[in-house]
């Protein structure tokens, strides 16, 4: 979750955005809470992202990131409630549907889990989707339906702060 709030790339769309004068107030409070979440001040970013809402009603990406801080501190029924927020901005973000699935497979929702990642697969064919319901096929004990979702994730080199080449072998292994 690491790159939701890049501290780099959050400080090029900030000068950028600064530069250019379409920098609102409701984005300097994403921007502050991205800072908080960043050093894990997960109740300091769910403020700032609160602020940004406030001033921004529209503003999808607070929601988002709000959803993923109450995630963070296990705070499920307002993370679910940001999503559902999410949701009804922006239907086809296949961002929410990732992050919904991740605090779904936490609390061991595998197949509400599954169904997210294949919603957000569905809208955008990103190679960490392949990877994800790869691995939930696996916890189901669906290893066939698992490895054709593995096989691509492999190819297409799904290695990121979420899956180490490793446990891509790994989960690849099981269903051998």
């Amino acid at each position: 979750m690491n790159n939701l709030f890049s501290g780099k790339l959050q400080l090029m769309i900030f000068i950028c955005a600064l530069i250019t004068g379409c920098f609102t107030v409701s984005d300097q409070y994403i921007f502050n809470g991205d800072s908080k979440a960043d050093k894990e001040d997960y109740s300091g970013a769910i403020i700032d992202y609160t602020m940004s809402i406030e001033e921004d009603r529209t503003k999808c990406e607070a929601y988002i990131k709000r959803a993923v801080c109450y995630g963070k501190l296990h705070n499920y029924k307002e993370s679910f409630k940001n999503f559902n927020w999410a949701l009804r901005l922006e239907k086809k973000n296949a961002q929410i549907y990732y992050y919904m699935a991740l605090v779904k497979e936490e609390l061991g929702d595998y197949k509400g889990a599954l169904n997210d990642s294949k919603t957000g697969l569905f809208y955008k064919k990103k190679k960490i989707f392949y990877a994800q319901i790869g691995k939930l096929l696996v916890i189901m004990d669906s290893c066939q339906e698992a490895k054709p979702y593995l096989d691509i994730a492999f190819k297409r080199h799904a290695i990121n702060s979420c899956f180490t080449k490793e446990e891509l072998l790994f989960l690849k292994s099981k269903c051998q």
